[in-house]
């Protein structure tokens, strides 16, 4: 049976009281994101090509990981 796992929570990121406050918190937030898509897959990026080795119920299984978005 397939289920969600969370595997990372994005902060929020709110613009400042600056001049062009809507662009600079726009490039904020694209950059702290980038940032945690970076944490959270960085042990993950060698599995979409090498795979890795799961145990389910008794068995090993050779898994290739890939991230939809």
């Amino acid at each position: 049976m397939a289920e969600w796992v969370t595997i990372a929570y994005v902060p929020i990121v709110r613009k400042l009281q600056e001049p062009a406050a809507d662009d600079r918190g726009r490039v904020r937030r694209c950059g702290v994101l980038q940032r945690v898509l970076y944490a959270a897959f960085r042990e993950f990026e060698s599995c979409s090509h090498i795979g890795m080795d799961v145990q389910q119920k008794g068995r090993m299984l050779k898994v290739f990981g890939r991230v939809l978005c």
